[in-house]
């Protein structure tokens, strides 16, 4: 494998590391809305 095709390889790894943290933090942020709002009403 080359340097080019083993660097994108590794980057497209981070990228898909950095969108399931995105998803984990997104499903947080839902969940705690839903309780605020829950603890407002």
């Amino acid at each position: 494998m080359s340097d080019k095709k083993a660097y994108e390889e590794k980057q497209r790894a981070k990228l898909a590391e950095w969108r399931a943290e995105i998803d984990k933090l997104k499903a947080k942020a839902e969940q705690a809305n839903a309780e605020m709002k829950i603890e407002y009403n």
